[in-house]
């Protein structure tokens, strides 16, 4: 294994996080925007 190897690997990662950070970020939105629930603390979004 070679650090170009790392290199993609944590890029890689870093895209696909990214990408699950925004689509939950969407879906938080449009509930609130719908008057959905909205996750006020650590325990309300178990």
């Amino acid at each position: 294994m070679s650090i170009d190897d790392d290199v993609i690997k944590v890029n890689t990662a870093l895209i696909y996080f990214t990408d699950m950070a925004l689509l939950w970020w969407r879906h938080r939105s449009t509930d609130e925007k719908r008057g959905g629930n909205t996750i006020g603390t650590w325990e309300g979004s178990k």
